[in-house]
């Protein structure tokens, strides 16, 4: 059986402590006894009593004196005292209250009265040990809570200061980033005016030396060479009306290039032109190359594929596969030709450039088929211009 607590007894008469030492012990309390008022000192210097039942009367140091003794250490200063006394008069038991009594018994006590009072009195005790404890831990907490909001205050002004300086030199960036942009540009567009400038001029000198040429074989090498000069000059008009300067609207790019090589070649009556697509654009560098093959493609389906007086169609069909390849198709429903034969007209060499380009420029295939009307299909993937722009 655990103990109910230890209990000080504080008497001059052995007698009484006795009695006392019985009753407590029988009802499960330790008991710790002394004969006087400095022996009860002495004693809670060793061990510090749980709650003391002290005589008002003794020799040398009364009750009383005890009592604030004890009143004035800080190891017992919170220890409950109930005196025990045979003096009856209210003006000593208010003293014993003064003094600092939690109560007061009269002798002759009655054994239960005591074990009733005591552990009442050692009840509130332990209580009131327990609540002061808790304000203890609670008033920790708030010093810690107190010393955690100063932290954070300094390190919020902290923040603040590097959040203002951080935006200070992003707004500084931007402004200088905004500066470089509409520098580059500027120069973006003056470097594409002087490339389609020159471009054009080529094509002018390619067109004035064709009027001169009588020799047809010599003709075929200059309208061959203006019409390449002629697809870099529509890419980068193209270029031009794009707002990144990177890339290329597809159906547009072929429409245009369809007619310059119409109205290069003069054919008639004008071949329908069918485009499908399911992309809306392509980088400059994949565009160039596949411009020159498109170039090559309709030209010869333009120039040699259909009889005289017929209305012929060209299809042209650009996608890409759902495993990020991509199939260029240009087919006509024209009469087809023998593959390596060389007419007079150059189609089986133009046919030579075509793979030559998907090989050194596309790193792709290309499938030509001539049963019904002639059709070549290239098969590449994306590399991100990596061999687009080696010569």
């Amino acid at each position: 059986m655990s103990s109910k607590g230890c209990v000080l007894v504080v008497d001059d008469q052995s007698l009484n402590v006795k009695l006392l030492d019985t009753i407590l012990t029988r009802n499960g309390f330790d008991v710790m006894k002394a004969y006087g008022g400095q022996e009860a000192l002495d004693a809670c210097k060793d061990s510090v009593p749980d709650i003391i039942l002290l005589d008002m009367m003794m020799p040398g140091m009364d009750g009383l004196q005890t009592c604030h003794a004890l009143k004035s250490n800080p190891l017992t200063a919170a220890v409950p005292v109930i005196f025990i006394s045979a003096l009856t008069d209210v003006s000593d038991k208010v003293n014993a209250f003064t003094h600092g009594g939690v109560d007061y018994i009269t002798k002759p006590f009655q054994k239960e009265e005591v074990i009733s009072r005591v552990e009442s009195h050692l009840r509130i005790y332990r209580l009131q040990k327990s609540l002061d404890e808790k304000n203890s831990h609670l008033k920790q907490s708030q010093n810690e809570l107190t010393t955690l909001n100063q932290l954070l205050a300094a390190y919020n002004d902290k923040l603040e200061d590097m959040v203002r300086s951080r935006t200070q030199e992003l707004d500084n960036t931007n402004k200088q980033l905004t500066v470089s942009l509409k520098e580059k540009e500027i120069l973006i567009k003056e470097v594409h005016h002087r490339v389609r400038n020159n471009l054009q001029i080529i094509s002018s000198m390619l067109n004035l030396g064709l009027s001169n040429i009588t020799n047809p074989e010599f003709a075929a090498v200059f309208r061959s060479s203006y019409s390449r000069v002629r697809v870099l000059s529509v890419i980068h008009d193209k270029l031009c009306e794009s707002i990144d300067f990177s890339s290329v609207n597809i159906e547009d790019f072929i429409n245009v290039l369809f007619s310059e090589l119409v109205s290069a070649y003069g054919a008639r009556p004008i071949p329908s032109l069918a485009i499908v697509s399911n992309m809306d654009s392509l980088g400059i560098n994949i565009m160039i190359t596949c411009g020159l093959i498109l170039n090559e493609l309709v030209s010869n389906s333009i120039r040699h594929a259909f009889a005289k007086d017929i209305q012929g169609i060209i299809t042209v069909t650009f996608n890409q596969t759902e495993n990020g390849e991509l199939v260029l198709i240009a087919s006509d429903n024209g009469t087809g030709f023998a593959e390596g034969t060389s007419d007079k007209g150059g189609t089986y060499h133009g046919l030579q450039v075509v793979k030559d380009l998907v090989q050194s420029k596309l790193k792709g295939t290309t499938q030509i088929n001539s049963a019904n009307g002639t059709t070549v299909t290239i098969t590449f993937k994306d590399v991100g211009g990596k061999y687009h722009n080696i010569v």
